[in-house]
């Protein structure tokens, strides 16, 4: 009888436990920003709403439903374990001397918001590449 109970009371936790991380890993945003002077760029995906700003002002478009990029940008995201986002690490820093722009990236989810240190726009952490390649494909911006 012992057993039993505390079998259920172990599932019953193991279950709280999961329900709880599933609802932390709901993504509401991504973002891509890069700037240095003369340049800015920020990208907001939300849903299947993308948003693509500079210095001229912003424009709101709605991503076809199938888009093999948001579909990318979702498996990717997927693999990537959110709290480590600001432990990658920038594989160079030419921004630091104003030879490249400074960029960062960020996952808002219901709890909170997971942004990376700054990074070479151009030249972004292993980890995150393939989702921003696909991101600036995305807002069609090469």
């Amino acid at each position: 009888m012992k057993l039993y109970f505390f079998s259920i009371i172990l599932t019953a936790f193991a279950v709280f436990n999961s329900c709880e991380q599933s609802q932390e890993q709901v993504i509401e945003a991504i973002n891509y920003e890069a700037s240095s002077r003369g340049f800015y760029m920020n990208i907001t995906l939300t849903g299947d709403r993308i948003m693509v700003g500079n210095r001229m002002g912003s424009e709101e478009s709605t991503i076809p439903e199938g888009d093999s990029q948001l579909a990318f940008i979702r498996s990717e995201i997927a693999k990537i374990d959110l709290k480590s986002i600001p432990d990658f690490k920038a594989p160079s820093h030419e921004s630091y001397r104003d030879a490249a722009a400074s960029a960062y990236f960020s996952v808002k989810t219901k709890e909170n918001t997971y942004e990376s240190e700054s990074f070479d726009h151009g030249n972004p952490p292993i980890e995150i590449a393939p989702i921003i390649e696909a991101l600036l494909k995305l807002a069609k911006v090469e």
